[in-house]
């Protein structure tokens, strides 16, 4: 065999063997997970590779994100009005508008009791937030006392025990909001008179400058 008849058998074989290896990394392969990429050559078809990381990170992201779920936890499962589960420990004469003004009065629950229960340091901190504040907000796990009732007494007697009057009054219950509003001795009364909750401070009027009507220059 001749120098040139080799050459040409050499380079036949290897672009046999280049065509089947191409040919073999166009073929789509069908799994469970493929992402697609585009090869450097132009005008060539696009090849797609299993990327089984990338499914696993995907799952993973899924379950995480199931974790986060907000139940309601409401014990009997009523969403009714806050009318329908509001209790009005008062004279009934007052008015809801009125009680509801007494509601808003305490912006927020100051003390907040969790699934262990309460304890003598929630009954020092509403003795004296109540000396503070006249009425507080108490947010409770109502699935540690079994009822508001319960957990009112239960309160009260620990702010009792920490020094408080055992006359403390309670306002007013919302089962829905899971919230007992405490006052002082006598706030009651206030509320029935009209004298709580105060009337808000005036508005904030600047002084005359120089130049107004009313202005008075100082005297020097």
């Amino acid at each position: 065999m001749n120098p040139a008849s080799f050459l040409k058998i050499f380079i036949l074989s290897n672009y046999i063997q280049f065509s089947a290896v191409c040919a073999f990394v166009q073929i789509p392969i069908l799994i469970n997970r493929i992402t697609t990429t585009t090869t450097p050559y132009n005008n060539a078809p696009d090849v797609l590779v299993c990327r089984p990381e990338e499914s696993i990170l995907r799952a993973e992201q899924n379950d995480d994100d199931g974790d986060d779920v907000d139940y309601d936890d409401d014990d009997d499962g009523d969403d009714d009005d806050d009318d329908d589960d509001t209790i009005n420990n008062i004279n009934p004469d007052i008015a809801v508008p009125v009680m509801e003004k007494v509601w808003r009065y305490a912006k927020k629950a100051l003390i907040s009791v969790g699934g262990k229960g309460a304890t003598i340091k929630h009954g020092n901190n509403l003795r004296q937030l109540l000396d503070d504040h006249t009425i507080v907000k108490v947010k409770v796990n109502t699935k540690t006392f079994g009822t508001l009732e319960k957990a009112w007494e239960s309160l009260r007697d620990l702010a009792i025990e920490s020094g408080a009057s055992p006359d403390i009054e309670m306002i007013q219950m919302r089962r829905k909001d899971r919230t007992i509003l405490f006052g002082l001795p006598g706030t009651i009364e206030k509320v029935e008179d009209g004298s709580f909750p105060p009337p808000p401070p005036p508005p904030y009027v600047p002084p005359p400058r120089e130049g107004d009507d009313d202005y008075i220059a100082p005297e020097l």
